[in-house]
Formats: structure tokens, C-alpha cells, sequence
């Protein structure tokens, strides 16, 4: 028997979801902003000359504009970008895009964390012919390596020794990329796969790398050496030996996991350009990583902190290049459960804010953090203005 429905019932149960959905979303709005003036506020208390701190007083006396602009409404519909883009030739598509880089990279800072990894400018000539730090493959989708790590959901592999990245995936067109900035103001998911990987490239040394595989060949090395002067288990016992100080070398000089890959997601999820809201916060990351790297037997809050402290090197200034200098050969300090290396740059750098009180630098932190957020939303609201605008004039078709 067919099942009637009382249309007029589920009229109303829908309205009322979607009344409910949009308080929750202006409730949301509501709390992000409060918790931006907050943090401006508190900063307003702390007396100081500073320059950086005179900086971000100021930015937090524009929060108010930045926060109306947010709230008007500025890309296309999926389906209003479509068929502009229909109307553009596919030969001048590319153009098109190109014009619409061209103005991020000028008028904004939306693409400013992917310059120091080669992608901003490779956005212009091409993904595929990027002048990146490390020999980037990518590879046909149907190939029997990209599928398995497809399977495996990952993203990219970085090969430190070879200095070479693997992307299973082809780049995406000029249009693919126009269309999702001028609907959503982000960049396909690709591109902060690629960011991850690249991010690792600035974490290794060319003498590290050639370490490891000089040690890496010496027990081969040591039984071909011992191989006329004696006999068949002697050279088998001193190769097993090199073997053993080989793999104890090669460890102490690789990157340590855990804090290598905070930095890639970090950075990865700093760019205003993908947004990923199971991995936005310091907490969704750690979790993360201590699950799908094996690493459960370190706590959970030496990932924690290990964010927060590469996060506030960021917000303070500190860009992707130094970052990774202070990962690589970092190593985790277990009774202090620190990174040594880690903590004296946080502290180098919060000499410059010329803040010696803890409860003012906290304020300090905070505000920055904050700054950082709005600002996460406002180049990315404003990159969607930009391609929908551009999109539109290179069509002579304007919506209200």
C-alpha cells in the first residue's frame, strides 16, 4: 500500500529545520565575533610601546568592517557560475583564471601561505610545471599506486631521501579552480594535499639526507670491505653489527614524526584557501595524527602542544622555511615532555613583543590568534568576491 504524506506537516517540520539551522548558524556567528572583541579587548589593557603590539592594537580597531563584509553576501550559485562559465571559450579559460591569481597575489593575502612552497606562482604557470623544492610526480588516477593510496585515504607521499613528492591525482583545470573560488572562496582539496607535502621538503637538510644514505650503505659497505681479509661468519657478524649501528644512526638523524607532521597539517590548515572543519582545530589534528601514524604510545598532549607552539610561531611571524629548520633533528625531550629546540624559538620570538609578564603574553597569544581566524574568513569571503566579479565581467553578465 502506498504510504500517503500530509504534505502540509512536512511543509511545516521543514521550515522549522531550517529556521532552526539558520538561528544555529546566526547563534555561531554571534559567539566567533564575541570571542574576536574579547580578545581585542584585553589586548587594549596591556600599556606598551611596542611596535608589534601597537601593530595588532591597530588591526583590532577595524574588526567591525571586516566583520559587515563578511556578512554580505558576494559569490555565485553553483549553478549561476556554471553557465557563465559555459560562455567563456575553453581557450580562454585559463587566461581568465590567471587574471583572477594574478589579482589575489595583489590585492590580498589569500594566497601568501602557499609562496613559500611554490605554489602561488605555480598557480599561474601551471601546477604541473611548478618550480617546487622537491620533485613533484603526479599521477594518473588509475594508476595501480595512486588507487592504493586512494584506498588508504591519503592524500600525498613525501620521499625524504629522494626528495620527491607524490601526488595520486592529476591537477585540477583552471575552470575546476575558478568555479569553486568564486562559489565557496576556497581551492580544491589537491592543493592543500600538495601544501602538506611540500611543507615536509622544508624540514630536511641536503646534508641530512646525504647522511642517512651514506649509513644507510654502510653495512654493505663494511662486507665488501672485510670481504678478502675474512672468513664467511666473521664478515657476517661485523656486517650485522653495522647494520645495527646503521639503523640507530639513520633514527637519530630522520625528523620525529610526531612534530614533522604537526607542522604539515598546520600549515596546511592556516591557508584561507581550504577549509576542512574536522581538522580546523588543535585537538582534531592531534587526535589525528596520534591514530594514523602509529603513534599511541606518545600522549595525546605532547601533539596538543606541539600545535599550539608551532601555531604561535606562526602568528607571531615566523614563516614555513624557519619553521622547518626547527623541526628538522628536533627531538622530543620525554621527561620534559617538550621539544627544546621548539620552546627556545617561542621564546626568542616572544622577546621581540618585549611582553615579560605570562598573563600578558597570554593576552597577547590570544589576540594574534584571533586575528588570525578573522582574517582565515575575510581573505577567504574576499577571494570569492574576486573570481565571482571576475567571472562575471569576463562574461558581460552581472546578477544582483
Amino acid at each position: 500500500m502506498e504510504t500517503k504524506t500530509d504534505y502540509k506537516t512536512t511543509k511545516s517540520v521543514n521550515y522549522r529545520l531550517s529556521t532552526d539551522r539558520e538561528t544555529n548558524e546566526q547563534k555561531l556567528e554571534r559567539l566567533f565575533e564575541e570571542n574576536i572583541r574579547s580578545s581585542f579587548s584585553e589586548l587594549e589593557e596591556i600599556v606598551s610601546e611596542n611596535p608589534n603590539i601597537k601593530a595588532l592594537k591597530e588591526y583590532g580597531k577595524g574588526i567591525e568592517e571586516k566583520f559587515a563584509f563578511l556578512k554580505k553576501p558576494v559569490g555565485l550559485t553553483p549553478q549561476q557560475a556554471d553557465l557563465l562559465m559555459s560562455r567563456i571559450p575553453k581557450e580562454d579559460r585559463d587566461s581568465g583564471f590567471d587574471a583572477v591569481i594574478l589579482k589575489l597575489q595583489r590585492d590580498t593575502d589569500y594566497l601568501e601561505e602557499l609562496e613559500d612552497v611554490g605554489i602561488s606562482s605555480a598557480l599561474v604557470d601551471g601546477l604541473e610545471n611548478g618550480k617546487y623544492g622537491a620533485y613533484t610526480i603526479f599521477l594518473n588516477p588509475d594508476n595501480f599506486f595512486s588507487r592504493m593510496l586512494k584506498k588508504r585515504n591519503i592524500g600525498g607521499g613525501y620521499l625524504p631521501l629522494l626528495d620527491t613528492i607524490i601526488i595520486p591525482e592529476k591537477p585540477p583545470t583552471s575552470e575546476e579552480m575558478w568555479l569553486k573560488l568564486a562559489t565557496e572562496g576556497q581551492l580544491p582539496n589537491f592543493i592543500n594535499s600538495l601544501d602538506h607535502e611540500l611543507t615536509h621538503d622544508k624540514q630536511w637538510k641536503s646534508s641530512q639526507r646525504a647522511a642517512i644514505l651514506t649509513l644507510s650503505g654502510l653495512p654493505l659497505g663494511t662486507y665488501m670491505a672485510t670481504y678478502s681479509h675474512l672468513g664467511f661468519w666473521s664478515r657476517l657478524g661485523i656486517q650485522e653489527m653495522a647494520l645495527v649501528v646503521s639503523r640507530l644512526a639513520t633514527k637519530r638523524l630522520r625528523n620525529d614524526t610526531l612534530l614533522s607532521e604537526t607542522q604539515a597539517y598546520e600549515a596546511a590548515g592556516s591557508s584561507p584557501t581550504y577549509h576542512d572543519p574536522e581538522m580546523d582545530e588543535a585537538k582534531e589534528v592531534a587526535t589525528h595524527i596520534i591514530d594514523a601514524y602509529g603513534l599511541k604510545g606518545r600522549n595525546y598532549l605532547d601533539a596538543l602542544i606541539a600545535y599550539e607552539k608551532i601555531h604561535l610561531l606562526r602568528i607571531m611571524g615566523v614563516d614555513d622555511n624557519e619553521i622547518g629548520k626547527i623541526v628538522s633533528g628536533a627531538r622530543f625531550d620525554s621527561k620534559n615532555r617538550t621539544y627544546p629546540k621548539l620552546d627556545k624559538r617561542v621564546d626568542d620570538e616572544r622577546d621581540k613583543w618585549g611582553v615579560a609578564n605570562d598573563w600578558d603574553f597570554h593576552d597577547v597569544g590570544r589576540a594574534l590568534i584571533a586575528q588570525h581566524e578573522l582574517e582565515l574568513r575575510f581573505q577567504r569571503h574576499l577571494a570569492e568576491q574576486i573570481a565571482a566579479r571576475e567571472l562575471q565581467r569576463e562574461t558581460g553578465k552581472w546578477f544582483d
